[in-house]
């Protein structure tokens, strides 16, 4: 394996210095234990933020420790919001995932950490950034225009939402769902699951789209000639 670069720390802080008034540079680190690029961080006065998602109150306040512009969160933190936002820190969120790719992986993502896009907006006050797990430029323009401009998606989410591995019809999802998961504390996941709201919306919705399909063949019966 060749010896990776070192990073031209220098060039860096001279791009950030040739920036226009009110635009800035955030690094995206991807190891949680690079004491001596800390250091350089400091030294050049640059801006960043982690990959990795903190998942513990231990672990957020290491990241304000450590002095990150930004932070992601995983669950359960994400269903604690009310809590999360005393902690201080900036937070950045991907409304169209449901679980992290390369953690262990889920059958289903149905109570993971995804955000309709007709709910985004009860989001704003928690969270700072917004950004879309997506291929490339076409795909995260897809994603905007269906979170920020149509603010709606009338399909199947598991075709938006990476990782929900689960088939729901978006337009038969109860509608307070989203407030609910607010500051729900993830309780479906721990050894007194009470809530299961999820659950169930899935059992309506499916049992709704049965109803449906049924109605439209009934209708189609009765328009059919003999």
């Amino acid at each position: 394996m060749p010896a990776q670069k070192p990073t031209d720390w220098k060039s860096i802080s001279a791009c950030k210095a040739g920036l226009t008034a009110g635009h800035d540079i955030y690094i995206r680190a991807h190891d949680l234990n690079p004491l001596l690029t800390l250091r350089w961080f400091d030294k050049y006065d640059l801006k960043f933020f982690y990959s990795e998602p903190a998942k513990t109150y231990y672990e957020l306040y290491n990241l304000k420790k450590l002095g990150v512009a930004y932070a992601y969160i995983d669950a359960p933190l994400f269903f604690d919001l009310k809590d999360v936002k005393k902690v201080g820190i900036p937070l950045r969120i991907v409304p169209n995932r449901a679980y992290i790719e390369g953690h262990i992986p889920q059958k289903s993502g149905l109570h993971g950490t995804w955000v309709r896009p007709e709910k985004l907006e009860i989001y704003e006050p928690y969270f700072d950034v917004c950004e879309f797990y997506n291929d490339g430029p076409t795909q995260e323009r897809a994603f905007y225009r269906i979170y920020f401009e149509d603010k709606a998606w009338p399909n199947d989410m598991n075709s938006l939402i990476f990782g929900l591995n689960t088939n729901i019809d978006d337009r038969l999802v109860y509608e307070g769902l989203d407030e609910m998961r607010l500051n729900c504390k993830q309780v479906c996941e721990t050894t007194k699951p009470y809530c299961q709201m999820c659950d169930k919306v899935l059992y309506f919705e499916r049992a709704g789209r049965k109803w449906a399909e049924e109605q439209v063949k009934q209708e189609e019966e009765q328009i059919t000639p003999n």
